[in-house]
């Protein structure tokens, strides 16, 4: 949009001076011209750089927080990190193979422990996905992680059968 706008103006003032050149020939009117050009074409820039710098501030800015506003942490079933009814609960989803997951929410609501049974999954592959994801879940308290690079289908299923185990738990 800004070379656009600047090639216009540079081609108006073109066009002013072979204007200005062939109607009267004299460098006085040849001069008024450029004159004009050059000034059509600063506030051109002048314009398309407030315009650009505009949009970067809209762009960049956060919304603010208000006083007495807080902000939850959300988990991937849209419940808060620790609002879970105690208990042991369990899901299967498939992957290479079937998995099952088992998540235990401890008293505070909070997950406590995650078992993944990835033993149908690839070995070598899949089940070194199951560790990583269990220690990311348990760190991060949520089904709300990374998927493993090269393990995109054991990843995916575990975190479904991760989100099963704390729908349950959300819905005791």
């Amino acid at each position: 949009m800004k070379i656009r706008r600047f090639a216009s103006a540079a081609l108006a003032a073109v066009c002013v001076l072979a204007l200005a050149g062939c109607s009267s020939g004299t460098t006085e009117t040849t001069a008024a011209a450029t004159t004009a050009a050059e000034t059509e074409a600063a506030t051109t820039e002048a314009a398309t750089e407030a315009e650009t710098e505009a949009v970067t501030e809209a762009e960049t800015e956060e919304p603010a927080t208000t006083a007495g506003e807080t902000q939850e942490e959300e988990t991937a079933g849209g419940e808060a990190a620790g609002s879970y009814t105690a208990g042991t609960y369990t899901a299967t989803a498939t992957g290479m193979g079937e998995l099952t997951v088992t998540v235990t929410i401890d008293e505070s609501g909070a997950i406590s422990d995650v078992t993944i049974d990835a033993s149908n999954e690839t070995a070598g592959i899949g089940v070194e996905a199951a560790e990583q994801l269990q220690e990311a879940i348990l760190e991060a308290q949520s089904a709300d992680v990374d998927i493993v690079s090269g393990a995109t289908i054991t990843s995916e299923a575990v975190i479904e059968a991760v989100q099963d185990c704390l729908s349950q738990a959300s819905a005791q």
